[in-house]
């Protein structure tokens, strides 16, 4: 499992490096909490397009493990939301409001679920 915590703020070129990380480590398959608790994301729908496409084009070539995104605040579930829209398809991704939630949903898929590396 991966998890991944925005401390202050998610530019477009942290998200990239993020997925180029788990790319590079072999764990695009993993499961993974990515909490946007404690920061902001300042990504505009332009940049929510294209890390959307980025996750699609992996899944062509790679399995993808599931996602879970930690959304508490209004801002951010609706960030994380349109995420899934435009990377809908490509694995389970659900979004859940704590971090506590989240891990209960992955570890629900670690039994044998789908998403379950």
């Amino acid at each position: 499992m991966v998890v991944a915590v925005v401390k202050d703020r998610l530019t477009f070129e942290d998200a990239v490096r993020y997925h180029e990380e788990l790319l590079a480590d072999g764990a695009l398959g993993y499961r993974k909490i990515f909490d946007l608790g404690e920061g902001r994301i300042d990504l505009d729908n332009d940049d929510l397009m294209m890390l959307g496409a980025r996750f699609k084009a992996y899944a062509e070539t790679v399995a993808l493990g599931a996602i879970a995104l930690v959304a508490p605040d209004a801002s951010s579930y609706e960030r994380a939301r349109l995420y899934k829209v435009l990377a809908s398809g490509t694995r389970p991704l659900e979004i859940h409001r704590s971090h506590d939630a989240a891990r209960r949903w992955l570890d629900s898929l670690a039994v044998g679920g789908e998403g379950a590396t």
